[in-house]
């Protein structure tokens, strides 16, 4: 005897739901139980969040440029050498003001969810996750923004193009030679990997390597921790994958950064309720204002990724 082939299922939608009726009894059948998910969103850019602002409406960053030496007169006293001339250390300063205000939204009515909620399930079960929507659709939108700021930072002289004609996605050696060369160069002293032209050096705990998946897991996990001279299970704190830029026309590339050169600042993070006595139901409110910024001041480096198509 065959097995019996079970009958599986996609799921319906409440419109399409049509229960059964006991032609006995004439009794809709129960739900069996109600099982309510909260949504999920995973905001693995975090790291670049700042100090949040409580005061104020501008950021300030101020670099201080290597001092250059001059000739020494001497002994001789010739006038060559004034120890009274003002001599101001030379800085590079930047301002930083575009806030952008954002609100998330949801309407719960907990008479409308008493009347379909199951007897294993209250109240707190169903609005728990309907508020939690609030607060991790501003942690996908945040990671979303940032990965379109990287996009922005490089084609707005805020990042240095390294190299500029792009590396096939299936050149796997090329990508992390030129990777070890952007690591390495960027701890030396040069003006080559910021787009201010500064001479500077970023320390090797400031370096962040944000690279598309796809090709992350296509190189070797030890491969990848020799770049930075790491045992592989530290290199998840380095190199930090993504998806695909959402921004049109973006294209994907991999981007070495000092974390001093992407700004995400936070002035507001504020939940708000209103209750309408009218038709019972609560409003949430999640009011967020952000500052999302390139640095030219600081090292960053976009390492373009073109696409063979495979």
């Amino acid at each position: 005897m065959a097995a019996v082939t079970p009958t599986y299922g996609a799921g319906k939608d409440p419109s399409a739901y049509k229960p059964t009726v006991n032609s006995l009894y004439n009794m809709i059948e129960k739900i069996a139980r109600q099982i309510i998910y909260a949504p999920s969103a995973d905001d693995r850019l975090a790291f670049f969040d700042k100090i949040p602002i409580n005061k104020g409406t501008t950021i300030e960053q101020v670099v201080a440029k290597l001092a250059e030496s001059t000739a020494f007169g001497g002994s001789t006293n010739d006038g060559t050498d004034n120890p009274f001339k003002t001599n101001y250390p030379s800085i590079a300063v930047k301002y930083f003001n575009n806030w952008t205000t954002k609100q998330f939204t949801t309407t719960v009515s907990q008479q409308e969810i008493r009347k379909v909620i199951q007897g294993d399930c209250n109240v707190d079960d169903i609005v728990g996750p309907l508020v939690t929507a609030l607060t991790e659709g501003d942690q996908y939108e945040k990671y979303t923004d940032i990965k379109n700021l990287l996009w922005y930072g490089s084609q707005n002289s805020a990042m240095v193009k390294y190299p500029t004609t792009g590396i096939a996605d299936t050149e796997y050696t090329k990508i992390l030679n030129t990777l070890k060369d952007v690591i390495s160069g960027m701890q030396f002293v040069n003006d080559d990997f910021n787009a201010a032209g500064i001479l500077r050096r970023t320390l090797p705990s400031d370096i962040r390597v944000i690279m598309p998946y796809k090709i992350k897991n296509a190189i070797d996990v030890n491969e990848l921790a020799g770049v930075f001279n790491l045992d592989k299970a530290e290199i998840g704190n380095r190199i930090v994958e993504i998806d695909d830029p959402t921004t049109s026309g973006a294209t994907p590339a991999i981007y070495v950064v000092d974390q001093n050169a992407v700004l995400v600042y936070t002035r507001l993070y504020e939940m708000t309720t209103l209750w309408n006595p009218k038709q019972l139901y609560m409003n949430y409110f999640l009011t967020v204002e952000r500052l999302f910024a390139m640095s030219p001041l600081f090292d960053a480096v976009q390492i373009p990724i073109t696409s063979t198509g495979g």
